[in-house]
């Protein structure tokens, strides 16, 4: 649900266990590499594409964005917060990160 704060207790339980994916680091299918890491219990995906050009990387997120919502496994774009932005201006929304800006539904996190 768009704009529903998350506590400190569940954040740290759907952060319990966080996948890093990147399709230009595997051989396997992406997306069925996805699917079965959220069917076996991954609580937080986070798209990893450093080369990736932003369409392409777009079209992925909205693809994973909604895996993710369908499996309750919170969201995350790396360094793309453009790609972030777009990809949840839709109904649903699912991209976290660490300090709060708007919408009040995504947040970004600087390292």
């Amino acid at each position: 649900m768009p704009g529903r704060r998350i506590g400190r207790t569940e954040l740290r339980d759907r952060l319990a266990v966080y996948f890093v994916a990147d399709p230009e680091q595997t051989e396997r299918d992406f997306l069925t590499m996805i699917d079965d890491a959220l069917a076996g219990g991954v609580t937080s995906l986070q798209l990893r594409a450093k080369r990736m050009q932003g369409r392409q990387m777009y079209d992925l997120a909205v693809v994973l964005r909604e895996r993710c919502r369908s499996t309750g496994a919170l969201f995350f774009v790396n360094d793309r917060v453009d790609v972030a932005v777009a990809a949840t201006r839709t109904e649903f929304t699912s991209v976290y990160t660490i300090s709060r800006c708007k919408p009040p539904d995504i947040w970004l996190a600087a390292t």
